[in-house]
């Protein structure tokens, strides 16, 4: 019996672990909401400036595609996170109905900038850049007003 404490210990924790930590409360519900789409914004920021500097000719191709994975998956990441964790309340249930689509837009449009990238067409870059500015904008007014 000994032996195999360790073992049921490790097996819990690595389950707890791959289903995310659960939202107790709304208030609890909201603070990992507010986390995902700060993040969010930080990783499309940073995938607009990618887009931006390698449309200006001021980075290496590679550099940019590099960056825009590395967003990618850091949004997408941050989005399945959010997703994982079961809303506790109505109210819980009604934030998440209304992130959820900016949230997934903007993770998405990542993608695209990225897939733009990697085939060279610039001007699709640019232009799903400029598409990122109206989730995003939507997910700073949130977090603004949330305070």
């Amino acid at each position: 019996m000994t032996r195999r404490a360790p073992l049921i210990v490790l097996v819990l924790l690595t389950f707890a672990v791959g289903c995310g930590l659960p939202a107790f409360d709304f208030s609890d519900y909201r603070s990992k909401a507010v986390s995902t789409v700060e993040e969010t914004i930080s990783e499309a920021r940073t995938a607009m400036l990618a887009a931006e500097l390698l449309r200006r000719d001021r980075t290496f191709a590679a550099s940019a595609i590099v960056q825009l994975e590395d967003a990618e998956e850091a949004a997408s990441g941050a989005v399945w996170d959010l997703a994982a964790v079961l809303p506790p309340d109505a109210r819980s249930i009604g934030l998440r109905q209304q992130l959820q689509p900016s949230l997934d837009g903007s993770a998405d449009l990542i993608a695209r900038m990225r897939f733009a990238a990697r085939h060279g067409d610039l001007e699709e870059l640019g232009r799903l850049a400029q598409a990122l500015k109206q989730p995003i904008g939507r997910l700073e007014g949130w977090v603004e007003a949330t305070g």
